[in-house]
């Protein structure tokens, strides 16, 4: 593959510009965080919200007044009674690839008599030991969501209104002193800075409350930066826990800085990216556990043939290659314009290489946004846009899929891990480095370029050295043996820490 630019390429955003805006804001906040957490706990939502025009503006003041009205029509919220748990485990719903092994974990760990709380945003439950079948006991917590009302009232939510507009004014004060730059962008929407913080200080509460009631000795999430995990670790029950963050994004310096006590990385180049940030240091240790994704999809079954006929269409395809899209309609991550440039080198390569299919994934949840230029690509024999949402781990079984492509998605690296070739399109002048993803997939330039991969593909002369691959995927095929093993080492030396 090239090394060099073609110097045609435009400079599209990728995403990743995000990444200097997040972390301009939170060295702005960097000395008030531990003063208001939720400057920091909210910092995704404030920085990259939608800013342009009324339609945000009237959202966010609507749902103020929302919350507010059912605050007053609700009165006193009633307290949700939880059980003594030895480990909570959360997960964001917007990272459901995750889930399996939250769960999986949770199913082992309470065979041994842990008792632990699987939550993300929409459910709550307990496991524990069964006494008669060797499956675990499951109690779902149907009042969960009544711990974002715990110990609400007229009163207490008055004061919750007037706490997060006085940070919000504590904020555009250290914006306009510190980073002035970003005023412009951080308050275009003020109301929807009002409502992300009101949000966090609510999330705040009641993770106060679930932590209270469950008197955890070990919190383990699957990030840091989504809404609630934050919460969960900044709140003053979450910081008396030992917390552990499995690290599951591109180690960039808006992730930083780390709130856990110790982060599970994929491999050792992610946790020596996150220390080459020296710009806002931390003193949590790594621990390397691998990508559980990459085990799902190396167990997953591929299922019926028929169904992979059938998505393909009519045609008989010897190779298949998944592109991941990266598109979402976000204002602030913008990647409409990479996306479209991506297709149409897509479309070329469709048109030289008839042999292969060409498979469009959208994101999770996000399968109903219209694809940039959808029209065109339908009248493709050969290109497929799914009527229906496969995840990840479903594509990466079929034996067809040679190739996964993306511009940056993390699953590339999935991709490489379960065996697929990993061809990261570089559409734009601008695209960041990314060595974790790069240290797996092949660069490529140009439309022409993806065209020679595909074709290299297909002589089987394309494949990165075994000591990438060893290298990148060290717990391949036992990522939770290890996820589990540390979970019962931290749980025994807090034991004997307390005795």
């Amino acid at each position: 593959m090239k090394a060099s630019w073609p110097p045609s390429k435009p400079a599209l955003p990728d995403g990743f510009q995000c990444v200097d805006v997040v972390a301009s804001y939170t060295s702005a906040i960097d000395s008030w965080r531990k003063h208001f957490p939720a400057l920091f706990a909210a910092r995704f939502a404030i920085a990259l919200a939608p800013k342009k025009g009324l339609k945000p503006k009237l959202r966010a003041a609507l749902k103020i007044a929302k919350w507010w009205l059912e605050v007053c029509i609700r009165g006193r919220a009633e307290d949700v009674p939880l059980p003594a748990c030895d480990v909570v485990l959360y997960y964001s719903s917007r990272k459901p690839s995750f889930q399996p092994a939250i769960d999986m974990l949770a199913e082992r760990l309470s065979r041994r008599g842990i008792w632990c709380a699987v939550l993300c945003p929409s459910r709550m439950e307990i496991w524990s030991a069964s006494s008669g079948s060797g499956s675990p006991n499951i109690q779902p917590v149907p009042a969960y969501k009544q711990l974002f009302q715990h110990g609400s009232s007229r009163l207490i939510g008055l004061k919750s209104l007037c706490q997060s507009f006085w940070i919000a004014c504590v904020l555009f004060t250290i914006i306009l002193l510190k980073r002035p730059g970003l005023l412009t962008s951080v308050f275009a929407n003020p109301f929807g800075v009002w409502c992300d913080l009101l949000g966090s200080l609510l999330r705040f509460r009641a993770a106060q409350n679930l932590l209270r009631g469950l008197r955890p000795k070990m919190i383990v999430t699957s990030g840091e930066h989504v809404p609630f995990a934050a919460e969960l670790l900044l709140c003053d029950e979450g910081t008396k826990t030992y917390r552990a963050c499995f690290f599951n994004e591109h180690p960039t310096a808006a992730m930083l800085p780390i709130l856990s006590n110790e982060v599970w990385v994929w491999n050792d180049l992610v946790s020596e990216v996150l220390r080459g940030i020296s710009s806002m240091p931390s003193n949590a240790s790594f621990s390397v556990v691998g990508n559980a994704q990459v085990d799902f999809a190396l167990q997953h079954d591929e299922g019926d043939e028929a169904r992979w006929q059938q998505l393909q269409g009519h045609g008989r395809f010897e190779h298949v290659v998944l592109f991941l899209s990266e598109y979402d309609g976000s204002e602030a991550v913008d990647t409409s314009r990479l996306m479209a440039e991506s297709l149409h080198w897509l479309a070329h390569a469709a048109r030289e290489c008839s042999g292969w299919c060409f498979i469009y994934k959208a994101r999770p949840f996000h399968f109903d946004k219209d694809v940039p230029g959808q029209d065109f690509f339908r009248r493709i024999p050969n290109f497929v846009l799914p009527d229906c949402e496969l995840s990840l781990t479903d594509y990466l079984s079929w034996s067809k899929v040679r190739a996964v492509a993306a511009c940056g998605s993390t699953g590339l690296f999935v991709a490489a891990g379960a065996g697929k070739v990993a061809l990261r399109l570089l559409p734009s002048s601008t695209s960041v480095p990314l060595p974790v993803i790069d240290d797996v997939s092949f660069a490529v330039h140009s439309a022409e370029e993806l065209v020679q991969a595909l074709r290299r593909i297909e002589l089987g002369n394309l494949t990165k050295p075994s000591r990438y691959l060893d290298r990148a995927f060290p717990y391949r095929g036992c990522t939770l043996d290890r996820m589990e093993s540390l979970c019962l080492e931290r749980l025994s030396e807090l034991q004997k820490n307390r005795a």
